[in-house]
């Protein structure tokens, strides 16, 4: 609770409250040891959010789970990354958690990303109304986008024929995603 109680705990004491290894780090950059930190390669890019009581009705949780995923998909393309697999967990307020996931085409876009979420979140409300019979109201939603990869790793669909509409939709979505990532640099 205090500076000074978390200086006399053990460094395996502290990895334990922190639920990681990173508490450990801590505990030793505290007490003056200097190590360098091991690079790390990404897997996953996501995020999750304990709903406000306010933002625990299904419109306004599939609001945060897209703005989540927005977020993700602004990290993605930070990391020159491209993901494979969307997941989505909802948890209810009364207990009951749905959670899948779906794979896709590598993307980094988020309009891919936000078109698969609204599948998974029309799943998801069939599912909970199927299990309930009071209105839902939700505790946390998560995001995760899974399968990352770089571009160079990426092999080409071989039987994707793209129409001349979905070339020119593809490149419109490319440049709005160019502009919005401008605006999250100029005004983060």
């Amino acid at each position: 609770f205090s500076l000074e109680q978390f200086w006399n705990i053990s460094p395996k004491h502290a990895r334990k409250i922190w639920g990681s290894v990173e508490g450990e780090r801590f505990w030793y950059w505290l007490h003056g040891c200097d190590f360098e930190r091991q690079s790390t390669n990404s897997s996953m890019i996501g995020h999750s959010r304990i709903l406000d009581p306010n933002l625990r009705e299904p419109d306004m949780a599939r609001l945060m789970a897209r703005r989540l995923l927005s977020k993700a998909t602004f990290r993605l393309r930070q990391k020159k990354l491209y993901a494979g697999k969307l997941a989505l967990s909802i948890r209810a307020i009364d207990g009951p958690k749905w959670s899948r996931d779906i794979k896709i085409s590598p993307a980094d876009d988020p309009f891919t990303f936000l078109a698969h979420l609204d599948q998974l979140w029309d799943k998801a409300m069939h599912d909970f109304q199927s299990i309930s019979l009071t209105p839902m109201r939700f505790k946390k939603v998560s995001t995760l986008l899974m399968g990352l990869s770089k571009h160079s790793e990426i092999t080409d669909d071989l039987f994707d024929q793209s129409s001349a509409d979905q070339i020119v939709r593809s490149a419109k979505n490319d440049a709005l995603t160019q502009a919005l990532d401008k605006l999250q640099h100029k005004y983060k």
